[in-house]
């Protein structure tokens, strides 16, 4: 019986011993680590015409074009299968309705607190929280991302890394448009051209904290989050994390494949290898964002 006991405890705490994600609202993360609110369009980072750009490179519609294309495909449904429509009506207007009032109240609000934009600003706001001094982004595209966490830090050095060509990421961009946004600001941003998932890391000086915003596939996010923990000093922040399709997203419009990847790469990593390197692992409740403190 004794040793029955034994065993069971033994069990008990190499449960214990496995990190996982505590969810944790905005309002307490940024209590806790007191980080200040950041306005990207007030302080002259962005403009509507950046708006624009965003909302057409993430497919965001206006409420004009959302109605449009609700009436078209809901047309085409009842034509094929209108007894499935009427089986379904309450739940598909609800649905509907829903995406409609979000479209609808993210144009009604000012262009600091407007998705995309505020989504930027939220996370350049947690990269502050920690005071970092020198900072690593995997995974540039236009350059918005690295842009805001500069903003917010600018005695921060930082560096962001992509490969020249990345055809096959699940945002596929060309050279020439990499990075355009913080050129087009003069930011002083270290480029680093590489894919992460090749990149020799001990070529970079430690930083306080890495951005993980990458290629999405399992492979890519685990291998990041291995050699991000390896130079960090602070944290290490994955973007896209969210953890189920009914998980509170706050302003992000969709759950696909690709959070999936982010999920399982970051639990995996959590349960095999979290309670050597981290003290806490949070996600931000209404946010696509993980963050592992060190």
């Amino acid at each position: 019986m004794k040793q029955r006991k034994t065993a069971m405890s033994t069990i008990e705490l190499s449960r214990n011993l496995i990190m996982k994600i505590k969810p944790i609202s905005q309002k307490e993360f940024f209590k806790k680590h007191k980080a200040e609110e950041i306005r990207l369009v007030s302080s002259g980072i962005f403009t509507k015409s950046d708006y624009d750009e965003m909302c057409k490179e993430f497919g965001i519609q206006n409420v004009t074009n959302k109605l449009l294309q609700i009436l078209k495909v809901e047309l085409l449904l009842a034509i094929r299968n209108p007894v499935k429509v009427l089986l379904n009506l309450r739940r598909i207007l609800n649905e509907q309705i829903s995406g409609v009032k979000k479209h609808y109240n993210n144009e009604t609000k000012s262009l600091d607190y407007r998705y995309p934009i505020s989504d930027y600003a939220m996370k350049a706001r947690v990269v502050k929280s920690f005071n970092p001094k020198k900072i690593l982004e995997i995974g540039t595209w236009h350059g918005w991302g690295i842009s805001a966490i500069k903003s917010a830090c600018p005695e921060a050095e930082c560096f962001t890394m992509n490969p020249k060509s990345n055809n096959e990421a699940n945002n596929p961009i060309n050279e020439t448009k990499i990075g355009r946004v913080y050129k087009k600001l003069k930011l002083e941003i270290n480029q680093i051209w590489a894919n992460s998932m090749t990149f020799d890391f001990s070529k970079i000086p430690a930083v306080d904290v890495c951005y993980i915003d990458g290629n999405h596939e399992y492979d890519y996010v685990m291998n990041d989050i291995k050699n991000c923990t390896k130079i960090s000093k602070k944290a290490v922040i994955i973007d896209d994390y969210i953890p189920s399709p009914s998980s509170d997203r706050g302003d992000v419009l969709t759950y696909a494949w690709n959070n999936k990847e982010v999920v399982n790469a970051v639990d995996d990593y959590l349960a095999k290898e979290g309670d050597k390197c981290y003290s806490a692992a949070y996600w931000i409740e209404g946010t696509p964002i993980c963050v592992l403190i060190k």
